[in-house]
């Protein structure tokens, strides 16, 4: 049954095409499969009890330092910042203030 009258966009999208990356997604993506992964062979390893899968969970764990370090090198920390009703007045508006009183 079709409903006369909707302005409904019926087009499924899916979310990742559409989202935007931020630099907190980034982070979030690039911390995250590292710790997945070795939470993965954590789990194995305990539920076998095959101690050799110990191994790729320290190497996956490992990696989450490398990634950690890419992710600071690589920050967009250049991005124009959101401005702040709080800022912070330069020395010579202090001194301008200051003078005017």
């Amino acid at each position: 049954m079709m409903m006369a009258g909707t302005n409904r966009d019926t087009t499924s999208r899916h979310a990742r095409v559409h989202a935007p990356r931020d630099e907190a997604t980034r982070w979030i993506l690039v911390l995250g499969a590292p710790v997945a992964v070795a939470a993965a062979f954590f789990m194995a390893a305990v539920v076998t009890g095959v101690a050799w899968l110990i191994a790729p969970m320290i190497v996956a764990g490992s990696g989450g330092a490398i990634a950690f370090v890419f992710l600071a090198l690589t920050s967009d920390t250049n991005e124009p910042a959101a401005v702040s009703t709080f800022e912070a007045a330069s020395s010579t508006d202090a001194y301008a203030a200051r003078d005017a009183a």
